[in-house]
């Protein structure tokens, strides 16, 4: 569900935003999670690389626009896959987006960024968006194929542990409650219920990318549910298939044995119309013998027992 991802991003880039403290918070987030620090002749910058083409364009014009720098594309084959700024003011790009600090005259590295930088409800809104255009995605379970090895799941992947509980404590905030766990060294933080992934989506501002995972969510419970019914139908037939084997076989035993004519007129009646329509699923054979469902099922399982009897 790749393309999904990508419609979701491409859209969260037309977002605009009109005051300078959400445009930080959605850079900070963007760089911690696709980016990471470069250190050339003792100056600090970073580089960010991702698969989202809409997602570099948007960052790189943001950090033009913030901080008047020019980045550095990383071109591959056919497009471009990151960008990089190292440069004379790239250090305090990153002490302002709360990336790094200073600490007793010395830079660290900022695990858990400033509040300053979530402080507000849009900036929170805006921190999650970056986050999730650096780091996120989300998956939908194949409605075309018979079985799924997983369900519906999203998620924002960071390298860092505490930057992964400060993100959690974020969404927490605004209302969600996502589960985190480590994944080959690295922390995510996810949601597997697609009404919370619903609700997440919309309060992002993916829109159209709601209307699109609500139709594969009702397309894929469609199939399933149309699945459990062919399924239960065809078990029932397989049932009557069997019964209608029995009963056949145990009618034989008794013509073979003592003979039909022995039965009460009834059971005799029974038994050769069963014989003759042994493919008539119980309430057609019941009809063509003008009794009721149960009747027939009485003298059939009567049938049974003779023939048990007998052996």
């Amino acid at each position: 569900m790749s393309h999904l991802n990508e419609r979701i991003k491409k859209e969260l880039c037309k977002i605009s935003y009109s005051s300078g403290c959400c445009k930080t918070a959605v850079l900070s987030a963007f760089i911690r999670t696709a980016g990471s620090i470069e250190v050339k002749k003792n100056t600090y910058g970073f580089s960010v690389s991702s698969s989202s083409g809409e997602c570099l364009d948007y960052f790189a014009d943001l950090t033009q626009e913030l901080y008047g720098c020019r980045p550095i594309f990383t071109m591959g084959k056919n497009s471009i896959i990151g960008f990089s700024v190292v440069d004379e003011n790239s250090l305090r790009i990153l002490i302002d987006l709360g990336i790094i600090k200073i600490e007793d005259s010395e830079l660290t590295i900022a695990l858990e960024p400033d509040e300053y930088l979530v402080e507000n409800d849009c900036c929170k809104r805006a921190y999650i968006r970056g986050a999730f255009m650096g780091g996120g995605s989300l998956t939908v379970p194949d409605s075309n194929t018979k079985a799924s090895t997983t369900g519906y799941h999203l998620e924002f992947v960071f390298s860092k542990y505490l930057t992964a509980q400060h993100f959690t404590s974020v969404l927490v905030s605004v209302g969600f409650l996502p589960k985190l766990t480590e994944r080959k060294n690295n922390y995510v933080v996810y949601f597997k219920q697609h009404e919370e992934i619903k609700d997440l989506l919309a309060f992002m501002g993916a829109n159209a990318g709601v209307l699109e995972f609500s139709d594969l969510v009702v397309l894929r419970e469609v199939k399933n549910n149309t699945n459990r019914i062919t399924n239960c139908e065809i078990s029932n037939v397989n049932k009557q298939v069997e019964a209608s084997l029995k009963q056949c076989q145990a009618i034989r035993v008794i013509a073979e044995t003592i003979g039909l004519e022995t039965l009460s007129p009834e059971l005799e009646k029974t038994a050769k119309a069963r014989l003759k329509f042994s493919d008539y699923p119980l309430s057609d054979l019941a009809d063509h013998l003008n009794v009721s469902k149960s009747c027939l099922n009485h003298r059939l399982r009567k049938l049974v027992a003779i023939a048990e009897s007998i052996k």
